[in-house]
């Protein structure tokens, strides 16, 4: 079975590629988060732990609220389109 690729645009209006796209982003900026404190801490002599705690609590957290109200947002207005688009 062979995939569709599908436009851009189509991408857009698709609630799984919307959804795929905001998991990805998370994931992705959680691993930076865990990298750069690994970093920080490798350069300085403050422990793992001691950096990593306000780097989560103060950057991913609030990014992470805001990227998941953002995606909420963007899926509901792709399966509105989508339904809209059966319906023609």
């Amino acid at each position: 079975m062979t995939k569709e690729r599908q436009a851009p645009q189509e991408r857009l209006n698709d609630p799984n590629a919307m959804f795929q796209l905001f998991a990805g982003m998370q994931l992705a900026m959680f691993v930076g988060v865990l990298i750069g404190t690994w970093i920080k801490s490798a350069t300085s002599n403050e422990l793992y732990f001691d950096v990593l705690a306000p780097y989560l609590l103060f950057t991913w957290v609030p990014t992470a609220l805001v990227i998941a109200i953002v995606g909420i947002i963007l899926f509901k207005r792709a399966k509105r389109i989508s339904a809209q688009g059966r319906e023609e």
